[in-house]
């Protein structure tokens, strides 16, 4: 019994260290990413069908802008901003709507099938929860740098606008079935076809209320998330 006290403390004494040289909000995310990705293979267990096995794919789409911000557009800062510098901000850009895009996963979801409504629903709700923090602490990471670089005006306007262009990539992306990649293989049909539908707003009104419903509810939470920032954001020690 003494031993295995001892072994509970000794894991929860690492759990610990491990917690405080991340920092909060990178073990949030890692603890929601492995959560989340247990809930999908207890599904595929249990009922031997992969019907959400895409949202692995999801959640690694909205890693990516982090991924960017912190370890590529970050240290490109650092050297000045030159026209590699720019092309990862408009790269980041691109990417940065597949992060919100998982709240419309909720689309998928069908009362009656194998595994009861609530699962389901809370699955998709821990996915959603980490895509919104991803792409939250990306933006508010390229506002700091824009701040820094220009002015702290200057950087909430370019948080402001990469909420509502972010929301313009979603209905791209669920609507229009675009992937963040395509503006490399098609540029031409993208402008052309997005060019189209804003200009046609009586045409096309689902694309006006989505952007900004959407912008609505993104800058809502974003505020938020920048209120409890301080709180939740510490600088991680060094390893």
């Amino acid at each position: 019994m003494k031993k295995t006290i001892l072994h509970i403390t000794f894991m929860i004494n690492k759990l610990t260290w491990l917690y405080k040289k991340l920092g909060q909000l990178n073990a949030l995310l890692i603890f929601l990413t492995f959560f989340s990705i247990t809930l999908v293979a207890f599904r595929i267990i249990k009922t031997g069908e992969q019907t959400y096995i895409f949202m692995l794919w999801n959640l690694f789409l909205a890693a990516v802008p982090l991924f960017l911000s912190r370890f590529v557009i970050a240290p490109l800062a650092r050297r000045g901003a030159g026209l590699v510098f720019y092309g990862f901000v408009f790269l980041w850009l691109m990417f940065l709507p597949n992060a919100p895009y998982i709240i419309t996963d909720f689309i998928h979801l069908v009362e009656g099938g194998s595994m009861p409504l609530w699962y389901d629903l809370l699955l998709l709700a821990f996915f959603a929860w980490e895509g919104f923090l991803l792409g939250f602490s990306s933006v508010a990471e390229m506002e700091r740098l824009a701040s820094r670089m220009y002015s702290a005006l200057a950087g909430k306007w370019f948080a402001l606008m990469s909420l509502v262009l972010s929301s313009l990539g979603v209905y791209m992306g669920r609507f229009m079935r675009y992937n963040s990649w395509d503006i490399f293989i098609s540029p031409g049909e993208i402008i052309t076809g997005v060019g189209s539908r804003l200009l046609n707003p009586r045409a096309y009104p689902g694309l006006y209320g989505m952007i900004i419903i959407l912008s609505v509810l993104l800058i809502t939470l974003y505020g938020f998330y920048k209120r409890a920032e301080p709180a939740v954001v510490k600088t991680p020690a060094r390893i």
